[in-house]
């Protein structure tokens, strides 16, 4: 058999064997429903300046696509509570996900400035067979103070997504954030049964405002 027969057998077969193989399934994007464990509306005042309504009104509720992940934003979110936030819980637990998953994306940020690299709070995701993984939430990587401030760098691990304003940031010339977090998970054939929000207890107050999960 000459080379050039030989080559174009081995040709007609990888393209066959291309064409026989099933194409590589996409990743389902599905928000979760914060609302049942919600506890602050998008338009109530936060932490400081309460009188100038400091919120987060400008962030209209619905579909928003931020870094290319799709969220649904309801019309309240979880807060929780701190040193300096002491009428807000602890933790949240039992954000319901029930299924398995891929990677799962938080839309948070924080009230309250913290020492770099301190962990001001965690998700704790949980296995359907027992056992479980925990997100630490840490300053200057994956979110800083929801009021922005022109010499605060970039964080390092999240992505700030999202910029806004209110009356009280207004009136101090500044702006609200929101930050992306991205987590993969290592166990994606075990079924997730829920997540728990937790709070460090530190100065600085974490909220989440929208939760996505990926699943094939």
């Amino acid at each position: 058999m000459s080379r050039f027969a030989v080559l174009f057998g081995t040709c007609l077969l990888g393209t066959a064997l291309a064409m026989a193989a099933p194409a590589p399934k996409k990743l389902t994007i599905s928000p979760l429903d914060l609302q049942p464990k919600a506890n602050r509306k998008l338009a109530d005042s936060l932490h400081d300046y309460k009188d100038a309504k400091n919120d987060l009104a400008g962030l209209k509720k619905g579909k928003h696509s931020f870094n290319g992940i799709s969220f649904e934003v309801g019309d309240k979110l979880i807060e929780l509570g701190s040193k300096k936030v002491a009428d807000s819980p602890e933790k949240v637990e039992g954000i319901a996900v029930g299924r398995m998953v891929e990677k799962i994306h938080f839309l948070h940020s924080t009230g309250y400035k913290e020492s770099a690299e301190e962990v001001v709070g965690k998700y704790v995701i949980h296995y359907e067979i027992g056992g479980n993984e925990e997100i630490d939430i840490v300053y200057g990587k994956d979110v800083y103070d929801w009021w922005t401030e022109a010499c605060t760098p970039n964080v390092t691990r999240g992505k700030m997504v999202w910029e806004g304003k209110n009356e009280a940031t207004t009136r101090f010339n500044t702006t609200t954030q929101l930050f992306l977090m991205s987590w993969t998970n290592p166990h994606p054939r075990r079924k997730v049964t829920q997540i728990d929000f937790v709070s460090s207890q530190t100065d600085s107050a974490p909220f989440c405002v929208a939760i996505t999960v990926e699943a094939k």
